[in-house]
């Protein structure tokens, strides 16, 4: 079983109260493995608890901190969303296979051999 546990202000940056509680839960469900996004001020504040083998990914979320980059979009992520919105044109339409492969060499990718 996995757990997602969402902390705000809490469990892992902060100790006491609350945290205390979040840690005696991953600490004693030790079959169970645990992710925590932890909402926070700046996202960088340091741990204050030691983390348990089952405490698998704790990921720090700054709610004043700068919004994250978002990554360019590469040439072939172009082409595999038009090839997509292509293939779902021709579902919706019920045309010939044959459509979808001419549409997939048209965006660049390698086309299926024609029935």
């Amino acid at each position: 079983m996995r757990v997602c546990l969402i902390t705000e202000g809490t469990y892992p940056v902060h100790p006491g109260g609350v945290s205390d509680w979040c840690d005696q839960l991953v600490r004693g469900l030790p079959e169970v493995e645990f992710s925590v996004v932890a909402l926070t001020g700046s996202g960088r504040e340091p741990a204050r608890y030691a983390s348990p083998s089952n405490l698998v990914a704790v990921e720090r979320v700054g709610l004043w901190a700068d919004p994250p980059r978002r990554r360019r979009a590469r040439p072939a992520d172009h082409r595999l969303v038009a090839a997509y919105a292509h293939l779902l044109e021709a579902v919706l339409r019920d045309a010939p296979i044959t459509w979808f492969t001419e549409a997939c060499a048209r965006c660049g990718s390698s086309p299926a051999p024609s029935s």
